[in-house]
C-alpha cells in the first residue's frame, strides 16, 4: 500500500486537455486578452528580447549585467554545478553584495545536490542569500517531484535572463572528451521584467518564506500601457 501511495505522488498521470485554436488573428489584441486570461497572466508591452546563442555569449553578458547591479540581483537555477564559470558567477554575486547590492539565489536541491553551502561562504558572508528550493526533508517528500527547472536572472528589476542554461562549465566550453552543449537565453528589458520578477518571488517565498517588495526588485511599477505592443528581437551567433 505504501509503495502504491508512493507511486501516485511520483508518477500520478497528467490531466488530458484538447486545445481547439481561437477564431482571432494571432496578432491581434483580442487574441493578446485571451491569452492572458486563459493563462492567468499579464500581457506587458513595451519589451525589447534579445537573443543570446550558447554560454560563451550568454554567460559573458549575464555576467556584465550582474556586475553591473545597483539594487537587486535574483538568481534562480535547476543546475548550478562547480567549475570554472560557476567560479566566476559566484564571485560577482559576492562583490555585488559587498557593494551593498540585495543579491538572493535560489537552487533546486536536486539538480544541484552536489552544492553545498560552504561554497557559497564568500557570498553570504558579504550578506547575500541562499535558499535551496524543495530540499529533502521528511515532511516534503511528498514533494520530491516538485521541483524548479528555471534558469533565470532579474536584475535591479529591470533586465533579466531567462531560458535552457543553468550555470555550468558545459554550456560554456567543451569538458573533457565532451563538446559544449548547445542552448539559448533571453535578455528582456521593459514591462516584461515585472513577470520574470514575480516568478521568481513565487519560489523565493517558498524557499524563504519571505515576500519580496520594494523599489529595489520592482522600480517604478505602474500598469501595464495601452500603447501597441513594442518588442524586436536579434540572433547572435
Amino acid at each position: 500500500m505504501l509503495g502504491f501511495l508512493l507511486f501516485l505522488v511520483l508518477f500520478e498521470p497528467g490531466l488530458q486537455y484538447k486545445v481547439k485554436a481561437p477564431s482571432l488573428p494571432m496578432d491581434s489584441d483580442p487574441y493578446l486578452c485571451l491569452l492572458g486570461a486563459l493563462s492567468d497572466a499579464q500581457v506587458h508591452r513595451n519589451s525589447r528580447i534579445e537573443v543570446l546563442t550558447n554560454g560563451d555569449v550568454f554567460y559573458e553578458r549575464e555576467l556584465e549585467a550582474i556586475r553591473a547591479a545597483t539594487l537587486s540581483v535574483n538568481l534562480e537555477a535547476y543546475i548550478f554545478n562547480k567549475g570554472e564559470i560557476t567560479r566566476r558567477f559566484v564571485e560577482a554575486l559576492a562583490e555585488r553584495a559587498r557593494a551593498g547590492v540585495k543579491v538572493n539565489v535560489v537552487l533546486d536541491a536536486i539538480g544541484s545536490f552536489a552544492m553545498r553551502n560552504g561554497y557559497f561562504k564568500d557570498l553570504t558572508d558579504a550578506g547575500g542569500r541562499l535558499c535551496w528550493y524543495q530540499p529533502i526533508r521528511w515532511h516534503t517528500f511528498k514533494r520530491f517531484n516538485n521541483r524548479t527547472h528555471r534558469e533565470l536572472i532579474v536584475i535591479d528589476g529591470t533586465l533579466a535572463f531567462v531560458g535552457g542554461a543553468g550555470i555550468a562549465d558545459f554550456w560554456h566550453h567543451d569538458v573533457d572528451k565532451d563538446p559544449q552543449w548547445r542552448d539559448t537565453m533571453f535578455r528582456v528589458e521593459g514591462d516584461m521584467v515585472i513577470g520574470l520578477q514575480t516568478t521568481f518571488a513565487e519560489n523565493w517565498l517558498e524557499s524563504s518564506e519571505e515576500i519580496l517588495t520594494g523599489e529595489e526588485y520592482f522600480p517604478g511599477c505602474h500598469p501595464t500601457s495601452d500603447g501597441p505592443v513594442e518588442s524586436g528581437t536579434s540572433g547572435i551567433v
